[in-house]
């Protein structure tokens, strides 16, 4: 009896098994001609929290996107500068990651030609490298700049601020994400370092060999990026009430704190740059809410801190409109474009300029 009937539901099962296996072909191809589904682009860091993955490509809404050697969305670039050139390194969060957007769409890569039209150091050539990271702090971006910016010796700093996200980031008390690392004022108002991320569990977990498996073999199927396609990124720009806090006067000593913790980020910046023979600018990126409800606190602080720092701040609230912002962050094609040609304006009006 056995003989008999096991042929029958082997069969079966392997009939079953072959149109599973069909579906999930298809599925796969189906993905693939739409390009949907995108790679794991971050990987944990214990310096910095998360970093961009080396050599990391596809498709991403659409566009294609590739991280070079050195975990940046940007062309290789040479530790030496060429002789006459002028070079700008860019520290920021996902309006200079920008994946989604296309390389040459990006503000970054736009910022050269808009320089030169309104006259900024006439007979150099501009070179701009990217170290914009989505997701990161005021705090990430002075490590960044302490180690990777330093050693490619910029002559400008440009340092992109969120304005409904790195004030809140830049605290402990107050961010979205804390597998990052931290500043926190000392007993004499020295800013120091708390690197006490490594130690969470979960940051530990994701940091564990399997996981670099995982994200190898993500890569390799667009039906696995679908699936898993939920990202921690994401969720820390979704707090609107915390944006708002953000972009009004200090609530309570948290917020107030949180301000300080960023001047003082943004002052030891300068000083930094200035060891490696830069000048530090930054560049306002307005949120939404922003422009919707005609907020000025945080432009006004940050203007006025800059005065009194020796700080060049471009704000870009006048420039940027609503709906030239992604509806999954960042900004489109044209918000770029915008943003490209009113940073080169604000740049070509301050100290770096020259004429």
């Amino acid at each position: 009896m056995g003989p008999l009937f096991a042929a029958p539901k082997a069969r079966r099962l392997a009939l079953a098994a072959a149109v599973a296996a069909a579906l999930l072909l298809g599925s796969e191809l189906g993905l693939r001609a739409a390009k949907v589904g995108a790679p794991i682009w971050h990987r944990p860091d214990p310096a910095l929290g998360w970093t961009l993955r080396p050599y990391a490509h596809g498709a991403d809404r659409g566009t294609y996107a590739i991280v070079n050697a050195l975990g940046q969305r940007d062309v290789r670039h040479d530790i030496d500068k060429r002789k006459g050139a002028y070079r700008i390194a860019v520290l920021g969060d996902e309006y200079s990651e920008a994946i989604g957007v296309p390389l040459r769409s990006t503000w970054w890569w736009q910022l050269p030609l808009a320089l030169d039209r309104c006259g900024f150091q006439p007979e150099r050539a501009i070179e701009v490298m990217n170290f914009g990271v989505a997701g990161y702090s005021t705090a990430q971006e002075a490590i960044v700049l302490e180690g990777a910016v330093a050693r490619y010796r910029p002559d400008l700093v440009l340092v992109q601020l969120s304005q409904g996200d790195d004030v809140r980031e830049n605290s402990f008390a107050l961010a979205a994400r804390r597998d990052r690392p931290f500043f926190r004022f000392g007993g004499h108002g020295e800013l120091r370092l708390d690197e006490s991320f490594v130690n969470l569990g979960d940051f530990e977990r994701r940091s564990q060999f399997r996981y670099d498996v995982a994200r190898e073999v993500t890569d390799l199927s667009h039906l696995l990026q679908v699936l898993g396609q939920s990202t921690p990124l994401a969720a820390a720009h979704a707090d609107a009430g915390g944006a708002l806090a953000a972009l009004q006067p200090p609530r309570d000593a948290r917020w107030d704190e949180a301000w300080q913790v960023t001047e003082a980020l943004l002052a030891r910046m300068r000083d930094d740059a200035a060891r490696a023979g830069a000048q530090l600018a930054v560049v306002a990126v307005p949120h939404p809410l922003q422009l919707e409800r005609k907020l000025a606190y945080a432009d006004a602080r940050l203007a006025d801190f800059g005065k009194r720092n020796g700080i060049s701040v471009t704000t870009l609230a006048a420039e940027m409109k609503p709906d030239l912002y992604a509806a999954r962050g960042g900004w489109t094609a044209a918000g770029h474009r915008a943003a490209a040609e009113a940073a080169a304006r604000g740049l070509c009006a301050g100290p770096a300029g020259s004429r």
